[in-house]
């Protein structure tokens, strides 16, 4: 197990060795040397190639041309020997020639295909076969040419690792032979050298580690020179360029790059001059807007603190004149209440008396004074509905309906609102229908007194405006959590320009004139206000001279 005596220090190095990894990763110099390096290995490796190649060939055209000069040599030596069939000096011959160090073997074959000399002797009495080699190279494949070339030369293998050179050279008679022998051309036999390629191959291997020698050292200096290039004519200018970027981040803008060529680097850094030029003023203007933006934002604050400050004592003097006001509305509504109140009961007297007096109970009246009787009761009721309204806006401004609010059922209230004005639909011949969707009991938190009164003047309003023998449905339904009250009428309906305004106070639409003239105009007002305390929405649709519908919602339990 390797252990290691200085920890820290392989922290250290560690850490020093990535760092100079990721500069060499990032630095520009790297990447162009490293994509240089990756073109001039391609191209020494293709021109050692090519040139190893050629050195091949050439050494085998080389020792190709010698091994058939060679076989030459050999035909000459053994030629006349061989007329005289002398076998003996022909093998001296073979023997002496096979001891040169590059010939492999020497093979004589007959006109009748066997070897008669051989530098090997147990080769010697033996058959050429079709399939040998040096057959093949003069017949084909198991064919015999008409004539036979003069000399044949081949390369292969015996032992699938070291290659040999073999040339096959028939030795035929000569011309002055014909006239003692014969007249035509004849084979006197066949001679087949074989040559050791491992000279040749050594000196292959020898050149193709020079080649390769030759090559690392050509890359190693082209290597050097490209990087001093570089270094010089793109890493610098390039280096320059980011130091002045940086200068100019820290806000130098002073900062000027040396322009050093007029090449595409030399523009770029005459551009870059040019661009921190432009800065710089943009700058400068920019600092001028700051400082009059900034020297505005000072008047305008000034004057906001002014504004303010008048702002603060107006709200101050509206406060006082709030409180005024309130006390001022307080003591309004107080007063209309007392006043109302005290006015309540003397026209409730009075209206008593009127009843009295049609009645005939004091005494009989004639009709002029029925009819102005009828008059004074009429103007009375109407003055009494005018202080109950009154009453009631008091008791909602007050804030006397929210602390009256009490769990009760919607329909007992309906019941009794509708049992109120029955009556006055009975005297106009007027259908009035309860619908009550929901099955199980309406349950709601109100004020009885309040919802019962708005559900009476909406009811009594439907039956005012209802010509006789017309409808009034009250209908109620379930949305959500909600209760939904309909009043729905069959009666003249409201114009459509007057929609908007029906709830404002003292309103009254043009068409209610020409059937009530003594209508308060305060109480779908007054209604608004008691469905908004108790947290609903009131509204109203309707078509002129087809019938209108008041609706409003309540919060069920």
């Amino acid at each position: 197990m390797a252990v290691s005596f200085y920890p820290q220090y392989n922290g250290y190095f560690e850490g020093k060795m990535g760092s100079l990894l990721n500069r060499l990763k990032s630095s520009l110099n790297t990447k162009l040397i490293f994509s240089i390096g990756i073109v001039l290995i391609i191209t020494t490796s293709f021109l050692g190639f090519t040139a190893i190649q050629l050195q091949r060939k050439q050494l085998s055209d080389q020792i190709n041309n010698q091994g058939i000069f060679v076989s030459e040599v050999i035909q000459r030596s053994m030629w006349k020997a061989m007329l005289q069939c002398k076998i003996p000096a022909i093998q001296r011959t073979v023997d002496e020639i096979a001891k040169h160090h590059e010939i492999y073997r020497i093979t004589l074959y007959s006109s009748s295909g066997e070897v008669f000399a051989s530098s090997q002797p147990k080769d010697i009495g033996k058959k050429a076969d079709k399939l040998d080699k040096s057959c093949i190279a003069c017949h084909g494949d198991h064919r015999n040419p008409p004539s036979l070339p003069y000399k044949l030369t081949r390369i292969f293998s015996l032992n699938d690792k070291d290659q040999y050179l073999g040339v096959v050279a028939p030795i035929y008679n000569e011309p002055s032979c014909y006239k003692c022998h014969d007249s035509q051309i004849t084979v006197l036999g066949i001679l087949d050298v074989i040559f050791s390629l491992e000279k040749v191959k050594k000196g292959l291997k020898q050149f193709q580690q020079k080649i390769i020698g030759y090559g690392i050292i050509t890359f190693a200096i082209i290597s050097c020179l490209v990087y001093l290039l570089l270094r010089y004519l793109v890493s610098k200018p390039v280096k320059a360029l980011a130091e002045a970027t940086q200068k100019i981040g820290e806000g130098d803008y002073d900062y000027q790059v040396l322009v050093k060529s007029q090449d595409e680097l030399g523009m770029l850094s005459l551009s870059f001059n040019k661009m921190v030029k432009d800065l710089k003023k943009s700058k400068d203007k920019i600092s001028r807007w700051n400082q009059d933006l900034e020297k505005k934002i000072n008047e305008a604050t000034s004057q906001c603190e002014i504004a303010n400050r008048e702002l603060r004592e107006a709200n101050f003097s509206c406060e006082i004149a709030n409180r005024s006001l309130k006390k001022y509305d307080n003591l309004r509504s107080r007063y209309v209440r007392i006043v109302a109140h005290e006015l309540r009961a003397p026209l409730s007297n009075i209206a008593s008396s009127l009843d009295i007096l049609l009645k005939g109970y004091l005494g009989e009246i004639t009709n002029q004074q029925t009819d102005m009787i009828k008059i004074a009761k009429k103007n009375a009721s109407s003055l009494l509905d005018l202080i109950n309204d009154l009453l009631n806006i008091g008791r909602a401004e007050q804030g006397e309906i929210e602390k009256k609010m009490r769990e009760v059922f919607l329909e007992d209230i309906i019941k009794e609102a509708v049992d109120f004005v029955s009556s006055k639909a009975a005297e106009k011949n007027l259908s009035l229908q309860v619908d009550i969707f929901p099955s199980s009991p309406l349950k709601v938190n109100v004020d009885k007194k309040s919802i019962g009164h708005l559900l009476t003047n909406l009811i009594d309003n439907a039956v005012k405006y209802t010509p006789e023998g017309g409808t009034i449905t009250v209908k109620v339904e379930e949305q959500g959590d909600e209760f939904l009250v309909n009043i729905i009428d069959t009666g003249i309906g409201i114009p459509e320009k007057d929609l908007p305004n029906v709830f404002d106070e003292f309103y009254r639409a043009g068409n209610a004139y020409n059937i009530d003239r003594e209508g308060t105009g305060l109480g779908l007002s007054l209604a608004k206000k008691i469905v908004e305390i108790h947290g609903g929405e009131i509204g109203v649709t309707s078509k002129e001279g087809k019938g209108t519908t008041f609706y409003f919602s309540l919060k069920r339990l």
